[in-house]
């Protein structure tokens, strides 16, 4: 609870975000079984890492969420934003790295993990945008490896736009 109010405290970014992760941190451990922890870090790991200008402090903001939100799947399988924030730090994570790097078959996991929020939570805003950004920006080569085709972009933007109409990064791309 102390950490989830930390994290209201937007003008203390970041400073309050990394208490909170120190808490969350501590809850994880004391409640290793317990999935919450793990997606709180999760997430507070994607805004540090999207608030960071540093490309390699980036990186492991990113990859630390990526671990978090892994074990989160593993502990709730059908939990939806597990899934989404599995998705959002591996997905940062590769734009940090060098593409000779990174596996194309990523891009299928990706799609995978957002798609099973979506059969989890059908109006997950988050997972709906970043679906519909996946399919928009993957390069025609590359896309054959994905099962959603271009022409969906709009419909996944939309949806993310409809579940959420203060989300203003979707009405953008939308």
């Amino acid at each position: 609870d102390q950490a989830d109010r930390l994290l209201l405290a937007e003008e203390k970014f970041p400073d309050a975000f990394g208490q909170a992760l120190s808490l969350y941190r501590q809850a994880s451990i004391a409640q290793p079984e317990a999935a919450l922890p793990y997606l709180r870090i999760a997430g507070v790991c994607l805004v540090l890492g999207n608030g960071t200008k540093e490309k390699h402090n980036s990186l492991q903001w990113f990859q630390q969420g990526e671990q978090a939100a892994q074990q989160a799947v593993r502990l709730q399988e059908n939990n939806a934003d597990a899934h989404f924030f599995l998705a959002a730090n591996r997905g940062n994570v590769v734009n940090l790295l060098a593409f000779w790097k990174v596996s194309p078959t990523v891009l299928a996991d990706l799609e995978e993990h957002l798609l099973r929020a979506l059969a989890l939570e059908p109006r997950h805003s988050r997972a709906s945008h970043m679906m519909g950004m996946v399919l928009y920006r993957t390069p025609a080569p590359l896309r054959l490896l994905l099962t959603g085709k271009r022409d969906q972009v709009e419909s996944y933007l939309l949806r993310a736009v409809e579940s959420d109409p203060n989300f203003a990064e979707a009405r953008l791309d939308l």
